[in-house]
């Protein structure tokens, strides 16, 4: 029954998100999208985020990599300080020395845009995906591609012309087909 699940269960597992083994976390992170709707946003926010959060501090990509997928479950229960928090080291993350870390980070700043808060929604975005169209990584310069495409609507006509046509102007001709051709289709829209 989901209410006891709520009621009995979701407390017991409320000290594994503290737990220091990589093994527990990685796999409780994995799950993460089916356990959070049981918990209220105040655990979340107190409680969950703070453990989860020090996933990005980890020397192991895996739990990186993990901590940052989850975060697409958690953001839609955070409070502004917390988005603000997740934000700081998502954008941290961008200069991580493995690139598929540098590549989630952007694909999930993209997944968790609408819950930024609305008066710095724009800049951050734009400084964002801006910073990975720079990425030696062909990957994320893709995903920064792609993240512009899918947050299209909390950009105006002068922040498109000014900001984000200049960023990606470069990336048609960029070494990459893959990258060449999403970045020409996104121009031509």
């Amino acid at each position: 029954k989901p209410e006891s699940f709520g009621a009995k269960i979701a407390p017991a597992l409320l000290p594994l998100f503290e737990s220091k083994d990589r093994n527990i976390r990685v796999h409780l992170l994995s799950q993460i999208s089916n356990l959070i709707h049981h918990f209220s946003d105040k655990v979340i926010n107190e409680t969950i985020f703070k453990n989860v959060v020090q996933g990005f501090n980890d020397s192991v990509a895996a739990l990186k990599a993990a901590t940052i997928v989850s975060m697409v479950s958690i953001a839609p229960h955070l409070n502004g300080s917390n988005i603000k928090t997740l934000l700081r080291e998502l954008e941290r993350l961008q200069g991580d020395q493995d690139p598929s870390i540098r590549c989630n980070s952007v694909i999930c700043i993209a997944k968790i845009a609408e819950y930024i808060q609305p008066e710095f929604r724009t800049a951050t975005l734009i400084s964002c995906f801006s910073r990975a169209t720079k990425d030696t990584f062909a990957q994320s310069r893709k995903a920064a591609v792609s993240a512009y495409k899918t947050c299209n609507d909390y950009f105006n006509e002068v922040s498109i012309a000014v900001n984000i046509m200049p960023t990606l102007a470069p990336l048609c001709v960029d070494q990459s087909i893959e990258v060449r051709c999403l970045a020409l289709k996104q121009m031509r829209e």
